[in-house]
């Protein structure tokens, strides 16, 4: 009997001196977990990234602490912020390459939360672009849109990404000064024509992804057909597929494609106001309070950073109402438009590219109306703010004076 009793003692003791082991790592963990917290909110990612190291050392299971699950997350955020963009130097270029590996890993995880999964899976698309990975950024691209196993909107996302970057290829090529014309021709309004390009090569690549484009997000709307962005990006895509017929002389074809975009457009406005209509009758949402540790402020939108279309046009440039002319990109007709200042929490995050901005010009050539429509929310308020102030030439009708709406694209490169 004395020998059972001691044999249950020494089991007690044993159980005992493990978990106070357990608790003392599991302290040191939360240690580290709050340090490397507090070194990446000052901006210390090599400090914070090498302290969420050594307590995943501690706690490979994610058992110790209730934040330990997340370390793997909190490690490739500390790994992304070392990535400085546009700095291709191989030490640098590493980082990227390291975090996008860590994101991946998190993508593996099942403990994860869905927007984490989200998070990491759009700041994966968002490295390989600084990268300048452009095939390895839409392949992984691909991989969502057709996954099975993933929701229809988040495949429909990925699909009308794939088809915007279609589009960005035809309007870069149609919207070239040498290939269109801008006509006043007085009663009739202001008319657009477009000329076919001066290399073939040069049509043939636009035509190529312009057709891509639409069969693109024809899939995007067959996973989900109230999809506002692929509605809208579907409307821009046959604008550009009637410029292209403009370009090889068919009225026909341009005419077709012109009712078609017309009829997107349509389906486009209704579906916006419906969702602002829903957006209003929401209230808003508190802060997101996540867990101790880096929020994912360094990443992408969402979806994944792609070219935002102009305001969608009646074809040829024609306005549809003789007070308010629709004229697309109108940067080209700014008389003065002072550079926007870099927002400090955007250099920080290491944020840049696009910023699209819908404007409405007076009569006398002021904004009367500014609002961001794309690019990352954290460079919007610097983008209107800059726009608000710029002066453009007054467009006029007949000879009389009009309004004008279009977008304004601004630039934001990093020092």
């Amino acid at each position: 009997m004395r020998r059972a009793i001691n044999a249950v003692l020494f089991l007690l003791l044993a159980f005992a001196v493990v978990a106070s082991a357990q608790t003392a790592d599991g302290e040191e963990v939360g240690r580290l977990i709050n340090d490397g917290a507090s070194a990446y909110r000052a901006g210390r990612y090599v400090e914070a990234q090498k302290l969420f190291e050594k307590a995943l050392e501690l706690d490979p299971e994610g058992r110790r602490h209730a934040h330990s699950k997340h370390l793997t997350l909190f490690i490739a955020r500390a790994l992304h912020q070392q990535y400085r963009p546009h700095d291709n130097a191989p030490e640098n270029r590493a980082k990227a390459e390291a975090a996008v590996a860590a994101y991946k890993r998190v993508l593996a995880d099942e403990r994860f939360h869905e927007k984490h999964h989200e998070d990491a899976f759009t700041a994966v698309a968002y490295l390989y672009r600084l990268l300048g990975e452009k095939e390895k950024e839409d392949r992984w691209i691909l991989t969502r849109a057709t996954d099975p196993s993933a929701p229809n909107g988040k495949r429909s996302d990925a699909y009308t990404v794939l088809a915007s970057k279609q589009w960005d290829c035809g309007y870069q090529i149609t919207e070239r000064k040498e290939n269109k014309q801008t006509i006043d021709q007085g009663d009739r309004g202001i008319v657009v024509r477009y000329k076919k390009p001066g290399a073939q090569r040069d049509f043939d690549v636009a035509q190529g992804c312009v057709r891509e484009g639409l069969g693109l997000i024809e899939q995007a709307l067959t996973l989900n057909p109230d999809s506002v962005n692929a509605w809208s990006y579907k409307t821009n895509l046959l604008r550009e597929r009637a410029k292209l017929a403009q370009m090889e002389g068919d009225a026909a074809a341009q005419a077709e494609y012109g009712r078609l975009a017309d009829e997107a457009q349509a389906r486009h406005t209704k579906l916006q106001e419906g969702a602002a209509e829903k957006r209003e009758e929401v209230p808003k949402a508190g802060a997101r309070v996540g867990p101790v540790g880096p929020r994912a402020e360094s990443g992408a939108t969402s979806p994944y950073p792609a070219p935002t279309p102009p305001a969608a046009t009646q074809e040829g440039g024609t306005p549809r109402r003789r007070v308010t002319v629709s004229a697309g990109v109108l940067n080209g007709k700014a008389v003065s438009k002072p550079a926007p200042s870099y927002p400090k929490e955007a250099k920080e995050a290491g944020v840049s590219g696009l910023v699209t901005v819908q404007v409405t010009i007076d009569e006398e050539g002021a904004v009367a109306v500014a609002e961001a429509v794309g690019g990352h929310t954290l460079l919007h308020a610097a983008a209107v703010e800059a726009v608000r102030r710029w002066r453009f030439s007054p467009t006029r009708l007949s000879g009389q004076p009009v309004k004008v709406t279009g977008v304004v694209i601004l630039n934001f490169v990093l020092p």
